[in-house]
């Protein structure tokens, strides 16, 4: 072995591989450099500044540093009105954070100026991920949630409230003498995707554990990906990133032995529905059927392909199950953590709300369920998972310009919100790094209508801005909204659970707040249950 080492060095063949990789080197940072948005020079910046060295820091320190950096801006600029500029590392776009008065000029910006499929197009590796250019965030699939969802989502509630049970029994159990410790991750991963593919699959497929474990593997490599290549010179994307993909398409692969079968016969029968007035039958309303609504509206033939509706539901999948994840574990550490007394407030109006329905959810039972909705909502406060959020990505070839503030933004530049900043702002929220879980739902229990409408988690404004707002706000919301309610509603009726002293916490990286995924808590069944 030696010698042949001392062979390859001595011929040189060594220092040619060393070679092309120091100018392959130099080349990715000189093409990372040159191919960023030139920014206004007048804008403040975060961070370590601009060229080549200041690149490579902020390169290796943005993963652990970046939220410190964007509250930093926040407190010096943004508080004082002003937007800023946060650097970035090689093979990132620096991005401009806008001031909360440019707020309602950013939401009102047309889609031909600044979008949101190009930025989240670019920031989920959409080619390389999905297999293709599609996205959760696309045109299609916001368009058949935005039309279909709140229409069926009355139709979708009993069968929610059954996997709710389901689920939920199964992983926790029933006795009523010991405690049983669980991960509260891994209980959120079983119940967010059945109950999800409830309204994504219907009830032929919600159920089935390989196309579950199929879509949640594959939500679990896209963020996988996602990392690996946030940290890659932008030169080694298209080779990583098919690489990558590879585990991707496996897990598609896998799914598609169960849900071709199901898509194909629903395209005959929706066909067959509309050629031939004597055959009866009324297709489910989940998004198997949304998928073929839409693309027959629009004549659009590659969406009426089986194998693309396919794809089209694991985006779907990763849409409707990732976040709410998240949210469904920031949410129930930080009440089992709360005060007990909270605790209590929140479980007695879930038993109570649930005999006042006859202990059959409906939607309009769902909506009395007013302090677990902001216990809710004060978490996507508190324990925000992002630190920027709702970027947009300027795709005008001119740019676009804010007189206001004046300053140009070029082709390509990112603009964002600092959701961070808002949502832990003293002079907005009253001792904001306090979990009160009944924040919201005091002034709705008393206030007017005007506030009770404002307060709802479902309520998008400039000051809650986690499901977005405007125009592209998220049209799944309603569905997370219930889904969570639910489900949150039955283990609080249906279990006890021994208060947890401190919160554990969640874990920065770039410009994500992770939840703390190995927190678990310590349950036992309830001996007065009523479902």
């Amino acid at each position: 072995m030696d010698r042949i080492a001392d062979a390859i060095w001595s011929s040189g063949v060594l220092g040619r591989i060393l070679g092309a990789a120091t100018l392959f080197l130099i080349t990715s940072c000189i093409v990372d450099i040159v191919s960023r948005p030139v920014y206004p020079k007048h804008l403040p910046r975060v961070g370590y500044g601009t060229g080549l060295l200041a690149s490579i820091k902020t390169f290796f320190k943005t993963p652990s540093q970046l939220k410190s950096r964007v509250d930093e801006g926040y407190k010096k600029y943004n508080k004082n009105d002003k937007s800023f500029v946060i650097a970035a590392g090689l093979g990132r776009r620096p991005t401009l954070v806008l001031a909360p008065s440019q707020f309602k000029w950013f939401f009102e910006q047309p889609d031909n100026v600044i979008s949101l499929d190009a930025a989240s197009k670019d920031s989920l590796y959409a080619k390389y991920n999905f297999l293709g250019d599609a996205h959760p965030k696309d045109p299609f699939n916001n368009t058949i949630v935005h039309r279909n969802l709140a229409k069926a989502l009355s139709g979708l509630v009993p069968g929610m409230q059954e996997d709710i049970q389901y689920t939920i029994d199964l992983k926790l159990g029933s006795d009523k003498e010991n405690w049983k410790t669980v991960n509260i991750w891994g209980m959120w991963l079983t119940i967010i995707p059945r109950v999800s593919n409830v309204m994504i699959l219907g009830k032929e497929l919600d159920r089935n554990p390989q196309v579950v474990g199929a879509f949640v593997q594959f939500i679990q490599l896209v963020h996988h990906n996602i990392g690996i290549l946030n940290k890659l010179f932008s030169t080694l994307h298209p080779l990583v990133g098919r690489l990558l993909a590879i585990r991707n398409r496996k897990c598609y692969d896998r799914a598609t032995k169960y849900t071709l079968p199901v898509i194909q016969q629903r395209l005959v029968d929706m066909e067959k529905k509309a050629t031939d007035p004597s055959f009866k039958w009324n297709e489910p309303e989940d998004a198997i059927t949304w998928c073929i609504r839409q693309a027959r509206a629009e004549n659009n033939t590659k969406e009426l392909q089986a194998k693309t509706i396919a794809k089209r539901l694991l985006l779907v999948e990763l849409g409707s199950v990732f976040t709410t994840a998240i949210t469904a574990q920031n949410t129930l550490v930080d009440i089992i953590s709360s005060d007990p007394s909270d605790i209590e407030a929140l479980r007695e109006e879930a038993v109570r709300v649930f005999a006042e329905e006859n202990q059959t959810w409906t939607q309009a039972g769902v909506a009395k369920l007013v302090r677990i909705d902001s216990a809710i909502r004060e978490s996507q406060r508190r324990s925000n998972f992002a630190v920027t959020m709702l970027d947009h990505k300027v795709i005008a070839p001119g740019g676009v310009t804010n007189e206001s503030e004046g300053w140009h933004a070029p082709y390509g530049a990112l603009l964002a919100v600092n959701l961070n900043g808002l949502y832990h702002d003293p002079d907005i929220h009253s001792d904001p790094e306090r979990y009160d879980p009944l924040r919201f739902s005091r002034p709705f229990e008393t206030g007017t209508a005007d506030e009770k409408k404002r307060m709802g988690i479902v309520s998008t404004s400039e000051e809650h801005l986690v499901f977005g707002h405007g125009k592209h706000a998220c049209p799944g919301r309603f569905f997370v909204a219930l889904e969570l309610k639910m489900a949150i509603a039955y283990i609080l009726i249906n279990y006890d659970i021994k208060h947890v002293a401190e919160r554990p916490a969640g874990t920065v990286q770039g410009n994500f707040v992770i939840p703390p995924l190995t927190a678990s808590m310590e349950i036992r069944r309830r001996k007065e249950t009523v479902a």
